[in-house]
């Protein structure tokens, strides 16, 4: 509505400064309702985290040990082959040494046989 003595630019103005602080009112309040949802948001965040972060931590402690019970089955059967190897090689050479004392005494029995005449 002009009032009397205002011209149409007046009348124009006044409806935007209307408008303006109309806007800026529902701007600020709606920035007040964004405050509030992101402070629930911001506390339902840290009472999830609260309640996770034990758990996730008696995780991680599980894994941890299962990760060194793992590690001490891989140097367990590392320990066994090496063992068995060492085993190997043992035999290997009890095996020679045993041949060798065979040809030996054989050859000690042909020339007390040979030479004994």
């Amino acid at each position: 509505m002009s009032h009397p003595g205002e011209s149409p630019t007046d009348v124009a103005l006044r409806f935007v400064r209307e408008e303006l602080a109309a806007l800026r009112a529902t701007f600020h309040d709606e920035i007040s309702a964004i405050r509030t949802d992101f402070a629930g948001l911001s506390a339902t965040v840290v009472e999830q985290t609260n309640k996770v972060t034990p758990k996730i931590a008696v995780l991680e402690h599980r894994v941890d040990e299962h990760d060194k019970d793992i590690a001490e089955v891989r140097q367990a059967r590392a320990d066994e082959a090496a063992a068995k190897e060492s085993f190997r090689r043992q035999r290997n050479l009890a095996i020679a040494l045993a041949a060798i004392s065979a040809l030996v005494t054989i050859a000690g029995l042909i020339l007390t046989l040979t030479l004994g005449d």
